[in-house]
């Protein structure tokens, strides 16, 4: 155990040969910010393959009104350098929003909000899944997604979460 401190060093030896040999992802690194913060950061071995995933969220129209069916598209990247598989997205409805349908690009679970990313991504490749929902609801709701796994590990979690905000408006009917 080691205190982080401004210019402190920690020197690390590992088998790398052992470490390909079982498949290893990387090492984990756990700091304690002021004893008040935790954050695990998953630190990558050179050998180890990684691929850097982001997710994008819109809607479709922009601005529906109540009891509208509105689209969601969740679009997953990867900018690689290596290939991403095992894949899931958690983009849970929430209350105020309805599941109708779903354009089937992946297996996706209206029950938990899951979905499972079929096959493997490439470096540079693109997926998408359309989500459509009728708006139930004029107050403001917020619809995230958020890459829950994938392998291997994304070393870089930042661009991982997209949240698009529905803010329907009521309908007059004179």
């Amino acid at each position: 155990l080691l205190e982080d401190l401004n210019g402190d060093t920690l020197p690390v030896t590992w088998n790398t040969a052992n470490l390909t040999t079982n498949g290893s992802a990387g090492a984990l690194l756990l700091h304690h910010l002021n004893g008040e913060g935790k954050q695990a950061q998953v630190v990558l071995l050179d050998t180890a393959a990684s691929a850097d995933l982001s997710i994008s969220k819109s809607m479709s129209p922009v601005a529906p009104v109540f009891g509208q069916n509105a689209t969601f598209t969740v679009t997953v990247t990867n900018t690689g350098p290596g290939s991403a598989s095992a894949i899931s997205v958690l983009d849970a409805l929430p209350a105020g929003l309805m599941f109708v349908s779903d354009n089937g690009g992946g297996a996706y679970n209206p029950a938990t909000g899951v979905w499972t990313v079929p096959g493997t991504l490439a470096n540079g490749a693109s997926v998408s899944l359309q989500i459509v929902a009728s708006v139930q609801t004029t107050n403001a709701v917020y619809n995230t997604a958020t890459i829950s796994a994938a392998t291997p590990l994304d070393n870089d979690p930042t661009d991982n979460s997209s949240t698009v905000i529905v803010n329907a408006a009521e309908v007059a009917d004179l």
